[in-house]
């Protein structure tokens, strides 16, 4: 009987220098995910790095007699490893019981360039045997086939280390650090390993230290064509970079170069503020957030705090940054308007929120989609809609924007400090000053919310819209006694509970008279 364990590496696992005899530590970095693994039978228990105890009960494949097991194992894991085509994989193994059987039974090993839990090459040693000491060879559809074997070097004991190097499609087995043999693996090269033992019986084996090791090749040349190697998951700076920018190597030899957090620029904020990274990669003291809305027919507030009053009936520019858009649909009705529905704009997509959802990705067509909604790109930012009238934007897994929209009703938005002094459009210039929120599209002055409007409509977006009309004050057109009872209704934003509230219930109480 064979029996497999699969324990796949996260990328949380453990990281060090390598510890493999015969392997030297100077060129691959290991990652380690579990102390160790004892085997009886089908049957595995399993010691994690975080002293976490699974037990397992493993699965015959098939009528085969090998068994197929690992907590670790499953589609949503397969990515985990990355295509690193060199590597290392070693294990400590150790024949703890044989059983009742004779010696020829306990084959301990480890399989390795594992297309999937049928097909893998695997080498293996049986340390109680005096000849016939290694052997390899490889499970193709679930079906062990045997390549090549021979008498180790060295007599073995209970317990040894055993490691397998995959280089360059090639492949070499070590014995205690000893090299017994080269071959050329069955598989092409894939970093996906497991423990294994073949015709266990009811033998016991204990697995300690299995580990994956990966060459050490992030390798960049500053301007003076000096070489520099980094070891994975550590960061460094390149000739030419700010203090605010940094580069890491990650796993399998990959350089990832972009800001460094504001921590590590040793930026810290007092008075309420938060450090935000920006699009130049340096650090700064900004408010943590901010909120524009408008509402009713609709009365506007901008990121600083400036109520004004807008009547147009097309399609605006409500936010702008470096990032996203954030467009306003209204509609005109008679005097006044109100909010129809909202449009985001983000990395090419197009998100409308008119009660439902209409997705209109890069250069393809709306459609509606079914909510919760998540579209991520491949910089590894998303948007997120819970729902046909709330939806997201998330850059580097941090919200950045937040925008409610209910149909027929009002728009709210949210943004992140990161956009302090980086904003347009009709929700103003956040910079915690009202009086320069009127601007136009070109970042002049404007004496109205009307001018502003204008400029900011979005252009061939609606047919025949029509310049918004000169604010009016609707009870200025009904009888004294509509008035009357307008005043007396709102009222009620003066009297309790508001009025035992620490705010300024003024702005309330107008919304409210139209």
């Amino acid at each position: 009987m064979m029996f497999l364990t699969l324990f796949l590496l996260a990328t949380g696992a453990s990281v060090a220098q390598a510890v493999i005899p015969g392997i030297s530590g100077d060129t691959y970095s290991c990652f380690t995910n579990f102390q160790s693994v004892e085997t009886e039978g089908c049957k595995a228990r399993t010691e994690e790095d975080d002293g976490t105890i699974v037990q397992t009960t493993l699965q015959e494949v098939e009528s085969m007699d090998f068994c197929v097991s690992g907590p670790r194992y499953g589609q949503t894991k397969q990515g985990s490893f990355g295509k690193a085509k060199n590597y290392v994989v070693a294990a400590d193994l150790k024949m703890t019981d044989l059983g009742k059987y004779s010696t020829s039974y306990g084959f301990l090993g480890i399989a390795f360039n594992m297309m999937d839990s049928k097909n893998y090459d695997i080498a293996y040693v049986r340390p109680h045997a005096k000849d016939h000491c290694w052997e390899l060879g490889y499970v193709e559809n679930g079906l062990l086939f045997g390549r090549d074997f021979g008498t180790c070097s060295k007599k073995i004991q209970s317990q040894f280390n055993l490691a397998v190097k995959v280089e360059n499609g090639q492949g070499a087995v070590y014995v205690n650090g000893q090299k017994e043999a080269d071959f050329t693996p069955f598989f092409p090269p894939l970093n996906k390993v497991a423990t294994a033992m073949r015709n266990n019986m009811k033998a016991k084996m204990e697995t300690r230290n299995l580990q994956i090791c990966q060459e050490i090749n992030c390798v960049s040349r500053s301007e003076s064509g000096k070489t520099m190697v980094t070891k994975p998951l550590q960061s460094y700076q390149d000739a030419g970079m700010s203090k605010c920018e940094a580069c890491t190597c990650q796993l399998y030899g990959m350089i990832r170069c972009g800001c460094r957090s504001a921590e590590e620029q040793g930026i810290s904020c007092t008075g309420g503020k938060v450090a935000a990274v920006g699009h130049d990669c340096c650090a700064r003291c900004v408010p943590p957030s901010a909120t524009c809305y408008g509402s009713g027919d609709p009365h506007y507030r901008s990121w600083d705090g400036r109520y004004f009053d807008f009547q147009g009936g097309c399609t605006y520019c409500l936010a702008k940054t470096l990032d996203f858009e954030v467009r306003q649909k209204n509609k005109a009705s008679g005097s006044v308007s109100y909010n129809e529905y909202c449009i985001i704009l983000f990395d090419g997509d197009q998100i409308k929120m008119k009660r439902n959802i209409f997705h209109k990705p890069a250069g393809g067509s709306e459609q509606q989609v079914a909510t919760p909604f998540k579209k991520h790109f491949n910089t590894g930012d998303y948007i997120s809609c819970v729902n046909g009238q709330e939806c997201s934007i998330y850059i580097k897994n941090q919200q950045m924007l937040k925008v409610s929209c209910p149909y027929l009703r009002s728009v709210n938005l949210w943004i992140h400090g990161t956009y302090y002094e980086r904003t347009e459009c009709m929700c103003g210039t956040w910079d915690g000053d009202t009086s320069n929120d009127f601007k136009d599209r070109d970042g002049n002055a404007v004496s109205s919310p009307n001018e502003m409007g204008k400029s900011f409509q979005v252009s061939n977006n609606d047919d025949g819209c029509p310049d918004p009309p000169e604010p009016v004050d609707p009870c200025d057109e009904v009888s004294r006694a509509v008035k009357n009872w307008a005043v007396q209704y709102c009222s009620r934003y003066k009297q309790e509970p508001f009025k035992s509230c620490p705010v300024d219930v003024t702005q309330s109480f107008k919304n409210c008279l139209f």
